[in-house]
C-alpha cells in the first residue's frame, strides 16, 4: 500500500464506523462503510456461501473492507495520481460516501469555479481533470476548500429533498468541512 493511501483509508475509516442498519440508510446495512447495496452490485460474495447478503456484512473483517476499498475505489479511480494527500484523501472519502461519479463532478466543478478555461463535468478522472487539480494544489489550498463547499451544498441540498435523511445533516457536513 502507498503511503497517500494508507493515510486516506485512516481517515476514511474514523468516518465509516462498525455495524450499523439505519432504517433512513439507502445502502442498507453496512461495516466500516461497505453496503450491503455496493456488495450485491459488485457481486461480493464476502463469505463465500452462495449468496450476497446481510451475513457478507455481519461478517467482514477491516483487512478485508480495506481490499476492498483498494480495489473498487482507490485504484480504479486512480486517486493516487492526485498529488496531493489531503485532496487525494478528500476526493477518495466523498466517493465512498456520495458515489464516484457524483464526488468526481463535485472535484470538477470546483476546479471550473477557480479556472479561467473550464473543464467537463463529466463525473470521470481523467488526464485533464487530474493536471488541472495537480495544478490548482500546486498553487494553493483553494480547490481543497472549493471542494469541501460543494459537498456541503450537496449535502444541505439533499436533505431539503429528502427530509428522511436530515438524522445524517450534522454528520455529513462535518464530514464534508473536515
Amino acid at each position: 500500500m502507498t503511503d497517500k493511501f494508507e493515510h486516506a483509508i485512516e481517515f476514511l475509516l474514523e468516518h465509516e464506523g462498525g455495524f450499523s442498519d439505519h432504517k433512513n440508510d439507502a445502502g442498507g446495512v453496512t461495516k466500516f462503510g461497505i453496503s450491503l447495496r455496493f456488495l450485491k452490485l459488485a457481486d461480493d460474495d464476502i463469505n463465500g456461501d452462495g449468496e450476497v447478503s446481510e451475513a457478507d456484512i455481519v461478517g467482514i473483517t477491516k483487512a478485508q473492507a480495506i481490499s476492498i476499498y483498494k480495489k473498487h475505489w482507490w485504484d480504479k479511480y486512480k486517486y493516487d495520481d492526485i498529488l496531493d494527500f489531503d485532496l487525494a484523501t478528500k476526493v477518495f472519502d466523498s466517493a465512498v460516501n456520495t458515489g464516484p461519479t457524483r464526488a468526481h463532478k463535485h472535484l470538477q466543478i470546483a476546479i471550473n469555479r477557480l479556472s479561467d478555461e473550464p473543464i467537463a463535468v463529466d463525473g470521470l478522472i481523467g488526464p485533464q481533470t487530474l493536471k488541472r487539480a495537480n495544478d490548482l494544489m500546486e498553487e494553493s489550498t483553494d480547490l481543497i476548500c472549493e471542494f469541501r463547499e460543494c459537498l456541503a451544498h450537496f449535502y444541505r441540498n439533499l436533505v431539503a429533498d429528502n427530509p428522511q435523511y436530515s438524522v445524517f445533516r450534522d454528520g455529513w457536513l462535518q464530514r464534508a468541512y473536515n
